[in-house]
């Protein structure tokens, strides 16, 4: 995805971490096969390649960051591009930080 990712965990259980945290970095692989407009394989690349002809089967976690994208467009007056297919590589992508994410 062309980004870096940190992880920061305080767990009083050493083992219970280190299993949180590789299950953390699995479904950053998994995203990163579905979002990442670097790799031509990749869900979106494919969706951007295809959907224009045909109606294309998404994953839950494409839909659920399309369905985000759209009320990020609404909600910001129409300023967030949607359309990152059309975007690919003009600029650098502002550091967002996520917050606490539940993991067990």
């Amino acid at each position: 995805m062309g980004t870096i990712f940190r992880i920061v965990l305080y767990c009083e259980d050493s083992t219970k971490a280190k299993i949180i945290i590789e299950k953390a970095f699995k479904k950053l692989d998994e995203l990163n096969l579905t979002l990442s407009d670097y790799r031509e394989d990749s869900e979106i690349n494919k969706l951007c390649r295809n959907a224009y002809n045909q109606e294309v089967k998404v994953s839950a976690d494409l839909f659920e960051i399309l369905l985000e994208s759209k009320k990020a467009y609404s909600q910001s007056n129409y300023t967030f591009d949607k359309n990152s297919c059309l975007l690919k590589h003009k600029s650098k992508v502002p550091e967002v930080k996520l917050g606490l994410i539940k993991l067990c």
